[in-house]
């Protein structure tokens, strides 16, 4: 099993961030047109709602929301971690 310390969480998560800022820097390179005030209202409301969503899940002892990007990310770095199980309060 793989042993994590601080300095490689501390990678893992520093990647995770940059691959999400280029990701969103590329969707914003190859757009053909800038946004309209429409669409930065409709974008600026999904990501409040987002936001909000992680917000209150975070206060609940449900780590579904997190646990695709968790799996994925076990993938990518190749880590041969044991997966704990808990059971969700809804």
């Amino acid at each position: 099993m793989t042993e994590l310390d601080e300095a490689k969480i501390n990678e893992i998560i520093r990647g995770f961030i940059k691959d999400s800022l280029d990701e969103e820097e590329e969707v914003r390179i190859n757009r053909q047109s800038a946004l309209s005030e429409e669409e930065i209202d409709q974008r600026a409301s999904f990501l409040g709602s987002l936001q909000a969503d992680r917000r209150e899940s975070l206060t609940k002892p449900d780590f579904r929301p997190a646990e695709n990007i968790t799996d994925e990310t076990i993938k990518q770095h190749g880590l041969d971690i044991e997966k704990r199980t808990s059971k969700a309060i809804l």
